[in-house]
């Protein structure tokens, strides 16, 4: 699965401050909060970004990456706050608005995701077409999470309409079928994009997870092993392990890897729906 793709603005717009002095600090505190940013060091980003915003408490684009650095950490009310802000500084942004869907989708509101996602189409459709294929990524993994998995991957193909080569869509048009559980249907869209990207950890990791529902624990090792050499901190590739490890009868095996999920804070971002099977198991008569 591919996280909803959320929106950075990367230029300091609109400063009010007429002091050089200040001007050169704020944009010096824009530029680290960036830097923290893009290294995922969000705490630091959003200390940049509060310190900034003592100075220019009306500044669209800093409470618009403010938001986003909350989403990074799941602290989605804290970024729903910052976005609010935005939305009121500047209404014709599609930005703030899919960022805010994604975090109310985050949160169980998806009537107020999907109306916020389909506002910031509506206005990127008036300015232009360029990112309507992320917008409809964002709107399909809105109605996936939701549980409404035919309308996620109607959606998620529209988006194919824009980029038709769009990784993004692709990857959870195969994850939402892992949902539905068709699994003949995800297997066939994950070995071509395993053939086509092969560098992209999730491909390997679902197609193994795919293998392991149709009953090929050999294949689903191999495809999750491949996956841990590309990604070795992502959390669903231990995750992946420890069902496939439970598969094999190896419990030892599976709760050691169930520690690195849960050590790798797989139930902050993730909850537990998707790794009770290992709990219940793991804390079951534990070895």
């Amino acid at each position: 699965m591919k996280k909803p793709i959320l929106f950075l603005f990367v230029l300091m717009l609109a400063l009010s401050s007429s002091a050089q002095t200040d001007y050169d600090k704020l944009t010096k505190l824009f530029t680290k909060a960036l830097e923290y940013s893009s290294k995922g060091d969000y705490g630091n980003a959003i200390s940049s970004y509060q310190k900034a915003l003592e100075m220019e408490p009306h500044n669209y684009t800093l409470h618009l990456n403010l938001g986003y650095c909350y989403s990074q950490i799941a602290e989605y009310d804290k970024a729903i706050e910052q976005y609010n802000k935005a939305a009121i500084l500047r209404q014709d942004d599609y930005k703030v608005y899919s960022n805010r869907g994604n975090a109310q989708a985050n949160l169980g509101r998806y009537k107020g995701a999907v109306r916020d996602i389909k506002r910031a189409m509506r206005i990127r459709e008036e300015d232009g077409s360029q990112g309507m294929d992320t917008l409809y990524f964002n709107l399909g993994d809105c109605y996936r999470k939701w549980g409404k998995f035919d309308s996620a991957i109607v959606y998620y193909e529209e988006g194919l309409e824009y980029d038709h080569k769009s990784v993004s869509n692709r990857m959870n048009i195969a994850f939402t079928y892992i949902e539905m559980e068709e699994y003949e249907l995800a297997e066939a869209h994950l070995i071509e994009l395993v053939k086509e990207v092969p560098e992209i950890s999730n491909n390997h990791n679902n197609l193994g997870y795919v293998y392991l529902k149709l009953g090929d624990l050999e294949k689903a090792e191999k495809h999750v092993l491949d996956a841990k050499k590309i990604e070795p901190g992502n959390s669903w590739i231990y995750r992946n392990l420890g069902l496939i490890y439970k598969a094999k009868g190896e419990k030892k095996q599976a709760c050691n890897q169930l520690d690195k999920a849960l050590k790798l804070e797989f139930v902050k971002y993730w909850g537990t729906d998707y790794i009770q099977e290992l709990l219940d198991y793991c804390n079951q008569n534990p070895e």
